[in-house]
């Protein structure tokens, strides 16, 4: 259920510099840009609209560095727990919080800005509903740049550029996620030196933007990066999957055969096996493994000499009743009618 101070158009934030003094009451009428039939409804009675009282008490900014690319940090403590509900147009939002936190719902799914001092990513691949519901005396202490779908899309234009390429095709099946990204200690470096702007005016618009770039390349580096190191255990789960059916292949049909002396012969966990065997071949290893031994058995039974007990022990078998159920659930009849 939306709350008293509800925003139902697209959220757009104007330039805004506020309480750089300190104490300053923050509101939304400050911050958003809102449309024309959302200022009319704060006049008609019966009407949802934004509040423009107090909401937080701090400081807050936002402000566009080039087309496609904005800057925003706060540090404020929120007065209010209206809700703020708006439709999100696509971009990519990069923050670090350095104390408190601030959380967003999406699809009935709370989603969290990131631990104080890690650097997260947020993408929204086509415009959804967020809301936020503070907490009277929450506090929120962030950097922010946000990249919106037009810039992206301009960097699409230079497929030159295999490492920017990253950015413009994240997982394009979820609409929106959120995820963390540890280790990408550059960007982390480049928010922090943008909140702590030792410059004014023209210089330090100049400082921004310069550190604003630098946070894109960043973060096209760290994706790169992550994307090969991915690529590169992915061909080594598939090699590890080949050397494994290889050995089944060969000692399948030795009734000492086990998953575990497998996983130690091939140099992985039981469990890292099952899964990279399945993504590799389709089926289970002891799926592979029964087949292996009832095609075997197959033949055998068909050059007739052994009797139906003998050929499961030959295959691997230590139970010849377990034999003859594979057996025919595999080949549609028991083991014993292909003696006749």
């Amino acid at each position: 259920m939306k709350k008293h101070g509800t925003v139902s158009e697209s959220i757009k934030f104007r330039d805004v510099s506020l309480g750089r003094e300190g104490g300053d009451l923050i509101s939304l009428s400050n911050i958003l840009e809102m449309p024309d039939c959302v200022r009319d409804a704060q006049n008609t009675p019966g009407q949802t609209a934004p509040q423009t009282d107090g909401m937080a008490q701090g400081r807050w900014t936002y402000r566009s560095l080039r087309p496609g690319i904005f800057y925003c940090d706060c540090d404020f403590v929120s007065v209010s727990d209206d809700s703020v509900v708006g439709v999100y147009e696509p971009n990519i939002l990069l923050s670090m919080t350095f104390a408190g936190g601030w959380d967003s719902v999406v699809d009935g799914k709370t989603i969290s800005v990131g631990r104080p001092g890690m650097p997260s990513l947020m993408c929204t691949k086509e415009a959804v509903e967020l809301s936020t519901s503070p907490r009277i005396g929450q506090k929120c202490n962030l950097a922010s740049l946000q990249l919106s779908l037009e810039f992206l899309q301009g960097l699409s234009d230079h497929e030159e550029d295999a490492a920017l390429e990253v950015l413009t095709r994240m997982d394009p099946e979820r609409p929106y996620f959120a995820r963390e990204l540890p280790g990408c200690y550059e960007l982390g470096r480049v928010l922090r030196c943008m909140y702590t702007n030792p410059y004014h005016g023209m210089m330090g618009k100049l400082f921004e933007e310069s550190l604003a770039l630098s946070g894109i390349v960043a973060l096209a580096r760290y994706l790169s990066h992550e994307t090969a190191r991915t690529a590169s255990a992915s061909a080594l789960q598939k090699r590890r999957a080949e050397d494994a059916k290889t050995l089944i292949d060969a000692k399948a049909l030795g009734s000492d055969f086990s998953v575990a002396w497998l996983a130690r012969e091939v140099g992985v966990s039981e469990t890292s096996l099952r899964r990279a065997f399945k993504a590799r071949f389709g089926i289970t290893v002891m799926e592979h493994v029964r087949n292996l031994r009832l095609d075997a058995a197959h033949l055998l039974l068909r050059e007739g000499g052994l009797r139906v007990s003998q050929v499961a022990y030959r295959v691997g078998y230590s139970n010849p009743a377990n034999f003859a159920t594979a057996f025919r659930r595999r080949f549609g009849c028991p083991p014993g009618r292909r003696l006749n």
